[in-house]
């Protein structure tokens, strides 16, 4: 029951093609849609400041900053200690169905050499 649950929102997620694995026991789906549904409360947190047009899961410890430079397309995953800086004359633009694994950095620093230049 709860495969069956889980796999269709998996296909509403865009996944086509993918599904619970039949090996998986009921008691370790449900810790893994447990810690989905906390990402997805913090990515609904995010997406007050966020471009984003799709479901947003993060993780812990993740650090942000200039939301207002970064466009998500759907469902996007970030993992637990990302650090994401997006302060450059573009920012950042991401497609669809997109994970970031944990521990990743993205560090732009397009507009600090802008400002080097300058100088």
């Amino acid at each position: 029951m709860l495969k069956d649950y889980t796999n269709k929102i998996i296909q509403k997620l865009g996944k086509s093609g993918y599904k619970v694995d039949d090996a998986i026991s009921t008691n370790n789906l449900f810790i893994v849609l447990l810690e989905r549904l906390i990402q997805l409360l913090r990515g609904f947190y995010l997406q007050i400041y966020l471009k984003n047009s799709g479901i947003l899961f993060v993780g812990r410890n993740c650090k942000i900053k200039h939301c207002n430079k970064i466009i998500f397309g759907k469902t996007i995953i970030i993992g637990d200690n990302v650090n994401i800086n997006a302060l450059s004359k573009h920012g950042i633009k991401v497609g669809n169905n997109f994970s970031l694994g944990a521990n990743s950095i993205i560090e732009c620093t397009g507009l600090l050499e802008i400002w080097a230049k300058v100088y």
